[in-house]
């Protein structure tokens, strides 16, 4: 299953990532490396059976925006990190954080908002489930859209739709089989909104009302 939902994220990366083929008219990298060293008294979040370790992560952060034209910009943001884990199988775990976002001016008006974040991570949003499971990784990703209209100086509406799924490794726990049957933690939905924002005071304060 997670093969499926990389194979789809593959394809909305390759369609934002797109946009780079065309020169862009100015540009901007970062590149970040650096080495952390920790420990983690409970790495499974068994409290049953806890197992610890020490480690040492190297992460590197590359930043990039390019503008395209005077109307035309995407933001891009990766974070890969490479774990050793001392007293823990497997000793070498990798995370992903792959973010980017596409934005276009139509006229001085309407505006055009594409973006799509993807993560591949350990633990975040799993409670203690009393088994000491091993794999305690998922994939998520989440595909947005918004179109934006400006009335008059002071009045916009937004409208936006967009795609979010998670997929755990552990196939039990996320399908909701074998020993957690009937609690399934995979998800995937479908995403709308609309909004209405009206500017009171300049710069200060505004007035939504959305759904």
């Amino acid at each position: 299953m997670i093969m499926n939902k990389i194979k789809s994220v593959t394809l909305v990366a390759f369609v934002l990532g797109s946009a780079t083929a065309f020169a862009a008219k100015d540009s901007t990298f970062q590149f970040q490396n650096s080495v952390r060293v920790g420990h983690d008294d409970n790495i499974y979040m068994n409290n049953a059976n806890k197992q610890e370790t020490a480690f040492i992560a190297d992460i590197i952060n590359i930043t990039g925006t390019m503008a395209f034209s005077d109307r035309s910009e995407m933001e891009l943001y990766w974070q890969p990190e490479l774990r050793y884990r001392f007293d823990a199988d497997p000793k070498t775990v990798t995370y992903q954080d792959l973010y980017g976002r596409f934005s276009h001016g139509f006229s001085q008006r309407m505006f055009l908002d594409l973006s799509d974040r993807l993560r591949y991570q350990e633990k975040d949003g799993r409670s203690d489930s009393g088994q000491l499971t091993v794999n305690q990784n998922y994939l998520e990703n989440d595909l947005m859209g918004a179109l934006s209209y400006s009335l008059n100086d002071v009045s916009q509406i937004k409208a936006g739709a967009g795609y979010e799924f998670r997929t755990w490794d552990d196939d039990e726990y996320g399908e909701g089989t074998g020993t957690f049957a009937g609690r399934g933690n995979n998800y995937d939905q479908l995403k709308a909104d609309g909004s209405y924002v009206r500017q009171i005071r300049p710069e200060t304060t505004f007035a939504m009302v959305g759904m």
